[in-house]
């Protein structure tokens, strides 16, 4: 990834992530089920409830959000984007409360993008895991020159990203259809085709490895240190990240199988209904 020359940040004792919603609007929280834990995407070691959530999961976010502000920065300078119209809230938006009506599209600060992360990780109770798996699909989009990430498209690339990060991590995945409960600005049937359009981009390939990982928590680290923000925390053990690993290969496995069933069964490529993980 080219990169540009980080601002100077400094979360100084600041222990949580910023609750301070984006100067548009604020992006409520749907209610949970009082006591509900999610179990992670392991046969032989699961993650017990404590490590749901990280000491200080805003020192990963917080990078991860850096980098991600950087791919739209760079998407509005480019003067030939790549903007499917699926990913695209002018053709498709997803009507957050208190977005401007019309919406305005320009780049998002960091804290809104650090806001609107935040949201769909805490309220699906994901592993802070998801932000570094998130952004790894959106580098992969980017580099198979499937899409630009860009003001008009960001959120909804965003979301169906992490939404994908927790099916493959979690065992016990969020469901398309608790999507549309959990979040009300969008609907089951866009849920859907967003995660169809998706896996297409990424070649339906969703693998994570340790390499990888260990790629973006080194480059997350990284950032953390040239903006002067404290060091984070690694999110998993080495049980815990090999059986990611292996979840993550069985899944793209799984969905590739299921695909090449379904071509195998149909006239045409343009008949094929894509896989979605569920």
């Amino acid at each position: 990834m080219a990169t540009q020359p980080l601002p100077s940040r400094s979360t100084g004792d600041r222990e949580t992530p910023d609750a301070t919603p984006p100067a548009k609007g604020k992006y409520p929280f749907a209610s949970k089920k009082v006591g509900q834990k999610r179990i992670s995407a392991s046969t032989s070691t699961p993650i017990v409830s404590h490590d749901i959530r990280m000491d200080k999961p805003h020192l990963l976010l917080e990078p991860v959000c850096l980098i991600i502000h950087q791919y739209i920065e760079q998407g509005e300078a480019n003067p030939r984007p790549i903007l499917p119209n699926m990913f695209s809230e002018k053709f498709n938006p997803l009507h957050l409360p208190n977005d401007p009506k019309p919406r305005e599209f320009k780049i998002p600060g960091v804290e809104e993008i650090r806001y609107f992360a935040t949201l769909i990780v805490q309220t699906l109770e994901l592993n802070p895991c998801a932000y570094l798996m998130a952004l790894c699909y959106i580098e992969r989009i980017i580099k198979n020159n499937k899409l630009t990430l860009h003001s008009t498209n960001w959120r909804r690339v965003l979301f169906s990203c992490l939404l994908l990060s927790g099916k493959v991590f979690h065992d016990e995945a969020p469901w398309n259809a608790d999507m549309s409960d959990s979040f009300q600005w969008i609907t089951l049937d866009d849920v859907n085709r967003t995660e169809m359009a998706l896996l297409s981009m990424l070649d339906y390939s969703v693998r994570f490895s340790q390499q990888l990982y260990t790629h973006y928590y080194l480059q997350c680290r990284e950032i953390s240190q040239r903006v002067n923000m404290e060091l984070p925390s690694e999110p998993l053990t080495q049980s815990e990240l090999d059986a990611l690993v292996r979840r993550s290969n069985n899944e793209e496995e799984r969905i590739k199988s299921k695909q090449k069933t379904a071509m195998s069964m149909q006239e045409g490529p343009q008949k094929v209904k894509l896989a979605v993980i569920n």
